[in-house]
């Protein structure tokens, strides 16, 4: 399939060799590709999950975009900067009864102008069901309706060309490493750059993100493999184990983290190498997927003891 260079993604941001000694000392080379860099508001890899959908919506003549998520959500956090600055109508739909102190990136949500519409957590897991999203959204009609997290063509469109794009850095990588959550990016960047991928839950739902993975994907193509090992309590629930190691790794490398994505994907690189997992010479490109504005979410709540080491 030919390349799609409607979008104007932003070009990549050079990458970087992390001279981290853990690595080091097993003969392993970390290469990290910022895409936090990318933008301060809907950088990462939300924008190339994005503008292929908001394009969508310009071409069909629609000003009003919806979508899901959590009250920490980065996906949200990313439309409706983006909606501000171009225009754009924006709602969230959003998971959990409305706080009586709404947190930084719903207060963002509002300061933003996107309109917040609160449903039960019962409601919001039927967030996959086409009857369910008909009805809390039909009467904001006209708009474009985005899944959660960008998880449909357009979005999978996006992160094949972000995998195209690494896929020219011609960096001669063994491993891309990515954290994930539904799957999409995991999925664009196997497609488009060849390369094997290592996928990071943030949940302890490996076999859902393989899934859905595998759905965007050719059925012969197997170039991937998702670990919930790293997964720990839960999307969202720091513990301990995984405090620690941001503070510690930030501080040697100077590459900030949050608890959701980031963290547990450089903690599962960190702890696969010191095991002696990859072999010596072995080359890894780690995805810096964003995400940093959920990391004040985290410093709301109190902290879950470590959690039992789960097998590889």
């Amino acid at each position: 399939m030919s390349r799609d260079r409607r979008h104007d993604f932003p070009e990549l941001p050079a990458v970087e060799t992390l001279r981290d000694a853990p690595y080091d000392a097993r003969g392993v080379t970390l290469d990290v590709l910022r895409l936090d860099r990318l933008h301060p508001l809907w950088g990462g890899n939300k924008v190339f999950k994005l503008l292929p959908n908001l394009h969508r919506a310009e071409a069909l003549g629609l000003r009003r975009v919806i979508s899901f998520g959590g009250a920490y959500s980065n996906h949200l956090h990313a439309l409706a900067a983006w909606g501000a600055e171009h225009g754009v109508q924006t709602v969230g739909i959003v998971r959990g009864e409305a706080p009586a102190r709404p947190g930084p990136t719903l207060r963002e949500l509002h300061e933003r102008g996107m309109h917040i519409r609160h449903v039960s957590r019962a409601e919001y897991r039927r967030r996959h069901d086409p009857a369910w999203v008909g009805e809390v959204t039909r009467e904001l009609m006209p708009a474009l309706v985005i899944p959660e997290g960008g998880d449909n063509a357009e979005g999978f469109a996006g992160c094949r060309e972000l995998g195209h794009s690494i896929a020219a850095l011609a960096g001669g990588w063994d491993v891309i490493a990515l954290a994930c959550g539904t799957g999409t990016t995991l999925a664009g960047v196997v497609a488009g750059s060849g390369a094997y991928v290592l996928g990071v839950a943030a949940l302890r739902d490996a076999a859902g993100i393989t899934a859905c993975a595998a759905a965007h994907l050719a059925p012969t193509v197997r170039r991937f493999r998702v670990l919930e090992r790293f997964a720990g309590r839960g999307f969202a629930r720091i513990d301990a184990e995984l405090a620690a190691f941001m503070a510690q790794f930030t501080q040697r490398n100077g590459v900030p983290l949050d608890p959701v994505y980031t963290g547990k994907l450089f903690l599962g690189l960190h702890t696969l190498v010191g095991e002696g997992r990859f072999p010596p010479g072995t080359r890894v490109l780690a995805l810096h997927t964003g995400g940093l504005q959920g990391a004040r979410g985290a410093s709301c709540g109190r902290i879950l003891p470590a959690a039992h080491a789960v097998p590889l």
